[in-house]
């Protein structure tokens, strides 16, 4: 009888978002980005050879079942998940890169509430999670000499647009925010 040498596994799964390139029983480096809704993920292994052994951040998973539930941290987290053949010296190792994402932007207020169509007046946009935000639009124009203060506070100067009511919006890596309905009114 010779112990079975197989470290590998036949399936790898995420509990939310979907790994990178897909999973390939030759592929050992994943990674996964994640809303900011999910501050927990589990990992379920399944093992080739079911003789073998998975553990996920060290901890001891039964093969086809979740991990116990993982809290991912705002960024990057990396978890390693390590099998071990039945005889006991065979191991390999696979890594999960989890990219939990920021909460995006949102908007809850901008002063003065109106200005003239011909721009230029500097505002201030108030709300949460603006730290990061690296444009400014208001009714799709963009704004110039945006100035993140703080986390809630954005400073910018208004584009010229036509009359009407404009909603700002703050972007941060292609996610937006928008204010109240009632928006930004544009005056002639």
């Amino acid at each position: 009888y010779t112990a079975s040498s197989n470290a590998n596994l036949s399936n790898l799964t995420i509990s939310d978002g979907t790994l990178s390139p897909p999973f390939a029983t030759g592929t050992t480096v994943y990674t996964v980005s994640v809303p900011y809704s999910s501050s927990t993920v589990t990992l379920t292994p399944t093992l080739q050879d079911t003789t073998s052994t998975v553990k996920i951040l060290g901890l001891p998973v039964t093969s086809g079942t979740p991990s116990v539930p993982i809290v991912l941290a705002l960024g990057t987290n990396g978890l390693a998940v390590q099998v071990t053949a039945q005889d006991g010296t065979t191991k390999k190792n696979y890594s999960v890169t989890i990219t939990l994402l920021p909460a995006p932007p949102t908007v809850s207020s901008i002063s003065p509430a109106s200005g003239p169509t011909a721009g230029g007046t500097a505002v201030t946009i108030t709300g949460a999670g603006l730290t990061g935000a690296t444009a400014v639009t208001i009714g799709g124009v963009a704004a110039t000499g945006v100035s993140v203060v703080n986390d809630t506070t954005i400073t910018a100067t208004t584009p010229a647009r036509s009359a009407g009511a404009a909603s700002p919006r703050c972007s941060r890596r292609r996610r937006r925010c928008r204010t109240p309905a009632s928006g930004r009114r544009r005056t002639r």
